[in-house]
């Protein structure tokens, strides 16, 4: 306000103009960094299968991580680098694989096996 009965002047204005400009854009910038990285996948964890058998066969196993940022510069990525060791690794699959085998002998009977054994007084003899 310049004192003219509660107007706002031209410079405040364009100033309040450029700072709402520029934080819309802030936004846009971080829904669409957002949006990449869930798009793409690029955010790897420890707990996805695919690392955890990457470090059983390398020993261990490297990552990064992208840390979203926003600035009055703008959108930016700085990325830190995480590890999954062998134990992890082979803890998870060892848990993993324990429990399919439990889920498999709950869902398993008995009746889903057919043996047929065949008396052998019963047995014809071939070509007779």
């Amino acid at each position: 306000m310049d004192g003219q009965g509660g107007q706002v002047g031209p410079a405040a204005l364009a100033e309040g103009l450029r700072t709402r400009r520029r934080d819309l854009l802030l936004r846009r910038d971080a829904l669409l960094l957002q949006a990449r990285t869930a798009a793409f996948g690029l955010h790897p964890s420890a707990d996805r299968p695919e690392a955890s058998l990457a470090a059983i066969v390398e020993h261990g196993y490297a990552y990064s991580v992208p840390i979203e940022k926003v600035t009055p510069e703008g959108a930016s990525v700085d990325w830190v680098e995480k590890t999954v060791s062998l134990t992890h690794g082979a803890i998870y699959w060892s848990i993993l694989i324990t429990l399919v085998i439990i889920g498999s002998l709950l869902i398993f009977r008995r009746r889903d096996v057919v043996w047929r054994i065949v008396p052998a007084s019963s047995a014809k003899p071939v070509g007779g």
